[in-house]
């Protein structure tokens, strides 16, 4: 009886800590308002489907079909927005725990079961709402200091490559890689500014918006013009005003940078007697690009100083609210999410790829299959721990929107898998039956995992690994064998999830990647097409262009990061085909 009540007492924790985790992790509503319907919506699909689970637990192949077509249903439900992403997969988890639950619990127990979920439930409403609330104004502050960060590495890279005239192209790389960082946190700033909620009272976002392109711009012209002069023999004393230039920058002192930039310039007209700093026989372009790297420098300080001084200008009445280039998706740049829709919805050439489908669609049928298989080949391996492949299976289709980025993600969990079975054996018999230190373990290996889950996927895995092996513990089920059986499962529905994606209606990373340098080519067309309307202008007419709202000077702006986000959704689309394993991606 002792062992049995602990277990169940371990089941009533997983399911108030599997709602707290959706809780946290799946409410993404811009309101508060919002966010607390859709968490307090969250037992709605889950309590019938654990009815269901648990009613055809003795039902087994009738139970297996129903965990299949639940996750087809589920992944359909993507079409209804951010509330049926999440409600199909807590349709599936309702499921899912009755059939496994089924065996110890009857449908009598149902109440301490929906009383566990009210307590999950409860303590997330708690946390978010009292202990740590999103607020828009914090989450833009947090990307502006991450902003400033990367700016400071920018500035320590410009400064290392300018300093070493013999870099490598590798280290040119390094700042390539950084500056399209940089140019991430800045449309993540944009994004976040389009929401009324992050601006100050009275500030204007549209103000911001245009005092952060200026700084950008010019710190990426700023480290551009010192990789260029790094293997320029420039004079000694021009050489120093550079290096104290850099050094301003990177130290945040405006007035020092400002101070060596402008007497940069005075050393470029005072080499000729000249006040044209391009006169006289010297190098041509050594004078063109210390001179713009001089101004470039000028543009940055300026913009710093009128960007801190934004807290006290008022935004104008009647000013419209600042509309973003780009949408975050829980927080983040969405990736390759709409180069991969355009394609899903396009008439592909190559066979297999030419049906047009709704993403959703096309992820409900690949899903249903990845699963089906996955149960079927799982059950055949074990069983009773089939489960572990149709995980494998259903995560792969989880934030991954093409051919190569499931691909990357089902073998990131065979890898993450692996890593965690060898760290969560070692820990399990460190920690052996210790509650408290079990407990602990888990936390810490959950907080590790989700915490580094943005550098790779596979963190995340050995975190979830590191947890599961501590739950069999409490469980006394705990073995070497069970973990191996874990790893060989993982490995199995990753292989049918990978054999699906590459078979049934495959949205393949090429054929998105097209999509996506089409868009980066159209965004920069209409920046071409605009700007160059506003200077062929005919004076003698008048500005043409003025009237057109499409070539003002806050439009093309737009237009310039509309080419950024075009770029970056370009970078995420590539990204698989860097390490392309399987050859036909």
């Amino acid at each position: 009886m002792a062992a049995a009540n602990h277990q169940y007492q371990i089941i009533a924790m997983m399911l108030g800590a599997l709602i707290g985790l959706i809780s946290v992790f799946g409410v993404m509503d811009a309101t508060a308002r919002g966010q607390l319907v859709t968490m307090l919506l969250l037992p709605v699909p889950m309590v019938p489907m654990l009815v269901l689970g648990i009613s055809l637990a003795d039902h087994r192949m009738i139970s297996l079909i129903v965990l299949a077509a639940s996750l087809a249903v589920g992944t359909y439900c993507r079409r209804f927005g951010l509330r049926g992403f999440i409600g199909g997969m807590v349709l599936f988890l309702g499921v899912f725990l009755g059939f496994f639950l089924g065996a110890g619990v009857s449908l009598g127990d149902l109440g301490w079961l929906c009383a566990e979920l009210g307590v999950g439930l409860a303590v997330a409403i708690v946390i978010r709402f009292v202990l740590f609330y999103p607020h828009a104004a914090k989450a833009l502050q947090r990307t502006q200091r991450s902003y400033a960060a990367r700016a400071r590495k920018v500035a320590k890279l410009a400064l290392e490559l300018f300093e070493d005239p013999e870099h490598s192209e590798r280290e040119e790389q390094r700042l390539h890689r950084q500056l399209v960082r940089l140019n991430e946190a800045a449309l993540m700033i944009d994004a976040q500014l389009g929401d009324p909620a992050a601006v100050a009272d009275g500030s204007s976002g549209q103000l911001l918006h245009q005092r952060l392109f200026d700084v950008e711009l010019a710190l990426t012209n700023v480290a551009r013009f010192a990789q260029a002069m790094a293997r320029l023999d420039l004079p000694a004393d021009q050489l120093a005003e550079v290096r104290g230039a850099l050094n301003g920058i990177l130290d945040r002192d405006a007035e020092a940078a400002d101070a060596h930039a402008r007497t940069l310039i005075e050393l470029l007209r005072a080499a000729d007697h000249d006040p044209d700093p391009l006169a006289g026989n010297r190098d041509r372009t050594a004078v063109v690009v210390v001179h713009r790297f001089a101004g470039s420098v000028l543009a940055l300080t300026e913009a710093m100083v009128q960007w801190l001084a934004l807290g006290s200008v008022k935004a104008e009445d009647g000013a419209t609210a600042f509309q973003p280039s780009v949408m975050l998706f829980g927080g983040w740049l969405p990736g390759s999410a709409g180069p991969s829709a355009v394609a899903s919805l396009e008439r592909g050439v190559r066979p297999g790829g030419s049906v047009r489908l709704a993403p959703h669609v096309r992820a409900a049928i690949q899903m249903g299959v990845a699963v089906a298989g996955a149960i079927a080949l799982g059950d055949l391996l074990s069983g009773r721990r089939f489960y572990w492949a149709v995980i494998a299976a259903f995560i792969t289709f989880m934030g991954a929107n093409n051919s190569g980025e499931q691909v990357r993600k089902a073998l990131s969990r065979v890898i993450g898998t692996l890593a965690g079975i060898l760290i969560g054996s070692v820990l399990a018999h460190a920690v052996g039956h210790d509650t408290a230190l079990s407990l602990t373990v888990i936390l810490i290996s959950l907080f590790l995992g989700f915490y580094l889950m943005r550098i790779n996927y596979a963190f995340m895995v050995v975190g979830i690994t590191v947890m599961v092996s501590q739950l069999y513990v409490q469980l006394d089920e705990f073995s070497n064998s069970l973990l191996r059986l874990r790893l060989e499962e993982t490995a199995l529905g990753a292989g049918v999830a990978i054999a699906t994606v590459m078979v049934v209606f495959p949205l393949r990373t090429r054929r998105v990647l097209r999509i996506a340098v089409r868009g980066y080519v159209q965004a920069v067309a209409n920046l071409v097409e605009h700007a160059s309307a506003r200077l062929v202008a005919d004076p003698a007419v008048g500005d043409l262009a003025a009237g057109d709202p499409a070539c003002g000077e806050t439009a093309l702006r737009a237009d310039a990061r509309a080419i950024d986000a075009a770029y970056q959704s370009l970078v995420a689309t590539a990204l698989p085909m860097r390490r392309n394993v399987t050859g036909g991606i």
